[in-house]
């Protein structure tokens, strides 16, 4: 027996096996899951909307997207699409996933059902928190920068 796996090499054929594999160009995973040209599959919403397919299974499990299922294919519609969006662009502003859902939440019960919904008071303390996240982003940058500038110093006075 070779190689311990149960299998005598010895009993193979020489020739080929009858028939052959199709091409990798001609394998059942590359054609596409949908006939539906507005349909986008995993893949391709992840590379469409700049987010990995993990975030995306990510905020599905979040309740934020529900895309429709064939089989065990997620596919995303345009309505999916413009979900995500809003999503990407309430990360983007700084808010929570609990934050966003409740927004996403209120904005399909207002009356133009789209958007995300947000109060002035809310903007307000978004802008409140990322101006302080900026102002402590300046200051370890400050202090980075100090430290970088000090490498020199003792560059210089070790080739003194």
């Amino acid at each position: 027996m070779a190689s311990g796996v149960g299998l005598d090499m010895r009993q193979l054929p020489d020739e080929p096996m009858s028939g052959s594999l199709p091409a990798c160009d001609e394998w059942p995973g590359t054609y596409p899951v949908t006939a539906n040209p507005e349909l986008l599959t995993i893949g391709e919403m992840a590379r469409e909307s700049g987010a990995t397919a993990r975030a995306l299974r990510f905020y599905e499990g979040k309740g934020l997207l529900s895309p429709q299922r064939q089989g065990a294919a997620r596919l995303y519609g345009r309505a999916e699409r413009a979900r995500l969006a809003l999503v990407l662009k309430a990360k983007r502003l700084g808010f929570t996933l609990v934050e966003i859902r409740r927004m996403l939440e209120d904005g399909a019960a207002s009356a133009d059902g789209c958007g995300l919904s947000m109060s002035r008071r809310q903007c307000l303390e978004q802008i409140r928190l990322l101006e302080d996240r900026r102002r402590e982003i300046e200051t370890a940058l400050v202090e980075l920068r100090r430290t970088y500038s000090s490498f020199y110093v003792g560059i210089a006075s070790a080739s003194a």
